[in-house]
């Protein structure tokens, strides 16, 4: 599996960055959409992206430093080449969020609203990190024998250098992102479904798209990282988070689907 992507002037462009990069102007057209279905201005979108970016990679780069916090002891500035990567969608999901605080201060309008407005580019984004994750073989299911023609479960090829440690002597592994990624497309298409009859406010309270989709994300999320292949028992960092958010967002929508705040977050 080639990380580069295609050379440009002799400069090699990897897949990851050129994927995000691709992401990023897809989810910055969907509010394009979104917008006109709320009948929302869509400058106030564009102004949330043009916050969201740079603050999304800082609180993504931090967050992943402060979660992986053993790798940058002995050198705190390597915390600062970002170009090493290194990337927390959660962080980026609060840079996000974040912006959107900032934009809505200022132009005085419900965040809640808008978070339903995003909520289509940010359930796409989740299903390009989904998709990326089994392109790039972040994470893989247990080791299966190699494949036949009698066999007609799915298996994936993995090249040595991003087998998980004890299984470098096993080629194929179950797809499990694969899944996950079908998973999250199917929850980013029901984001539009449900998107279409809310903008006329004919479904849920406002938020109630977004807490709803964002959940489903999450026990997506959690349900597939059960049969992620992992060295370590028990639940992990990725599992517990994604529960966490889970519930959060339940809870927000049970909340926020029963009545109506005023104000800022009405």
């Amino acid at each position: 599996m080639g990380l580069v992507a295609f050379t440009f002037g002799g400069a090699p462009l990897y897949f990851y960055g050129t994927a995000v990069a691709f992401g990023l102007i897809v989810a910055m057209l969907i509010p394009w959409w979104s917008t006109w279905m709320y009948d929302e201005p869509f400058p106030y979108a564009f102004d949330i992206f043009l916050w969201g970016i740079p603050l999304g990679i800082l609180m993504s780069r931090l967050l992943y430093c402060a979660l992986h916090y053993e790798r940058y002891v002995a050198a705190p500035l390597s915390v600062l080449r970002f170009w090493e990567g290194g990337f927390s969608f959660y962080g980026a999901a609060i840079g996000l969020f974040v912006a959107l605080m900032i934009v809505g201060s200022r132009e005085d309008f419900s965040i809640l609203r808008w978070l339903d407005v995003l909520a289509p580019a940010v359930t796409f984004m989740i299903a390009l990190y989904a998709f990326l994750g089994f392109i790039l073989q972040i994470v893989v299911g247990n080791p299966v024998l190699m494949p036949s023609v009698d066999d007609p479960s799915l298996a994936e090829y993995v090249e040595y250098g991003y087998r998980p440690p004890g299984f470098e002597g096993y080629e194929y592994f179950q797809p499990i992102a694969l899944y996950q990624t079908i998973l999250m497309c199917a929850v980013f298409l029901l984001t539009i479904m449900l998107t279409v009859p809310e903008s006329h406010g004919t479904m849920f309270e406002n938020g109630g798209v977004f807490f709803l989709s964002v959940a489903a994300a999450a026990l997506v999320r959690f349900g597939c990282g059960r049969f992620y292949l992992s060295t370590a028992s028990g639940l992990h960092r990725g599992e517990i988070m994604a529960a966490v958010i889970a519930l959060i967002c339940v809870a927000m929508f049970l909340k926020h689907g029963r009545r109506r705040r005023r104000g800022l977050w009405k």
